[in-house]
C-alpha cells in the first residue's frame, strides 16, 4: 500500500511539473511568434515603398534610418537592403558590408525563390553571426516590383531584393525566454529547424 501511495503521490507529482513547464513553453513560445510576427510585419511595410522596390539610394537610405530606429528597442541593430542580384547596396549601421555580393547566402537564395502572390508577412530567419563575435538572427522580407512610378509605369512583379534586419540572439534570449524560469530542476532548450540546441 505504501509503495503505491508513493507511485501515485509521485506520478501527481510529475503531471503537476510537466504542467507548469508547458505553461512557462507556451508563454515563451507565444512571445518569440508575436515578435517575429511584428519584425515581418514592420519590415515588410519598406517593401511597399517605390524607393525600396526601385532602390533611390537617399530616399531607401532615409526610410530604413527611420525604421532602425522605431525596431532598435525590440532588439534589431542594423537595417539593409540586397538588391535582386543580391548585391548590398545599403546598411545603416554596417556600412562597410555595401557593395558586397550576398547571393550565395541561403536566406537570399530562399528570398529569390518566393512569388509576388505569397503572403506580404512572409518571413525568413536565419541563424548567424550578426555582429563581430555576436550570435544573431538574420530576417529577410523578399521585395517585388508591385508599385507604379514615373519611371515605371507597368509594374513588372519581378523579385527586387530584400530587405535584411540584424536580431541579437541576446535580445531575444533576454526578453522572451530568460524570464521564464523552471520550477525547481529542470531547462529550458532553445532548438532551431534542425533540432539542434542552440541556447
Amino acid at each position: 500500500a505504501w509503495f503505491l501511495t508513493l507511485q501515485a503521490t509521485e506520478k501527481d507529482v510529475l503531471e503537476n511539473y510537466n504542467q507548469q513547464q508547458l505553461l512557462l513553453v507556451e508563454g515563451a513560445a507565444v512571445g518569440i511568434e508575436g515578435l517575429f510576427d511584428d519584425l515581418a510585419a514592420s519590415l515588410g511595410a519598406l517593401g511597399e515603398v517605390a524607393e525600396i522596390q526601385y532602390f533611390d539610394e537617399d530616399f531607401a537610405r532615409q526610410d530604413l534610418t527611420r525604421k532602425l530606429e522605431e525596431l532598435s528597442p525590440l532588439g534589431i541593430t542594423d537595417i539593409g537592403f540586397l538588391d535582386a542580384q543580391g548585391t548590398s547596396q545599403v546598411f545603416i549601421v554596417d556600412r562597410e558590408a555595401e557593395g558586397i555580393d550576398y547571393s550565395w547566402r541561403s536566406y537570399f537564395k530562399e528570398a529569390q525563390e518566393r512569388q509576388v502572390g505569397d503572403t506580404s508577412n512572409f518571413i525568413i530567419v536565419e541563424l548567424q553571426t550578426v555582429r563581430t563575435g555576436e550570435l544573431g538572427f538574420k530576417i529577410t522580407i523578399p521585395i517585388f516590383e508591385t508599385l507604379t512610378d514615373a519611371n515605371h509605369p507597368s509594374p513588372s512583379g519581378n523579385f527586387a531584393g530584400v530587405v535584411v534586419g540584424n536580431l541579437t540572439f541576446d535580445t531575444l534570449i533576454e526578453r522572451h525566454i530568460a524570464p521564464f524560469k523552471p520550477q525547481g530542476e529542470g531547462h529550458i532548450f532553445l532548438v532551431n529547424n534542425d533540432y539542434d540546441i542552440i541556447w
